[in-house]
């Protein structure tokens, strides 16, 4: 199952946040040499609106051809689509609920001093296309 599946199936807003938090991880770990937009790699993600600005900027960024170039270019539009998807089960879930709020707890772990569970890279069976 790839990680847009595990987010349309995501029983909870703190469900989606979770992995798109797994997510972001992973692209900060594969973006050694920064060629990714800061927008795209920081974290915490801070909730539904933090996560529609970012997703408006991608858009707009593949739509004007900012983010062309090889590699860069796919991360971005697979980061398109997850976080697409991620809005869209959003929008989808009932209101209310564990994450009610629609704010996360900081989950920076690099900057709460704990190592990142992706360091060595996703889990396994979790790919990222």
């Amino acid at each position: 199952m790839i990680l847009a599946d595990l987010i349309r199936d995501a029983e909870s807003e703190s469900d989606v946040f979770r992995l798109l938090t797994a997510f972001v991880e992973a692209l900060r770990y594969a973006d050694r040499l920064g060629m990714l937009p800061q927008f795209l790699t920081t974290l915490p993600l801070k909730g539904v609106v933090d996560l529609e600005s970012r997703f408006g900027r991608l858009v707009v960024e593949l739509g004007t051809g900012a983010a062309d170039g090889g590699g860069a270019s796919q991360v971005a539009k697979e980061a398109r689509e997850i976080f697409g998807t991620a809005l869209h089960r959003l929008r989808a879930l009932p209101p209310g609920g564990e994450a009610d709020s629609r704010l996360l707890p900081d989950t920076d772990r690099e900057e709460a001093g704990a190592a990142s569970e992706w360091e060595q890279g996703p889990p396994p069976g979790v790919r990222l296309h």
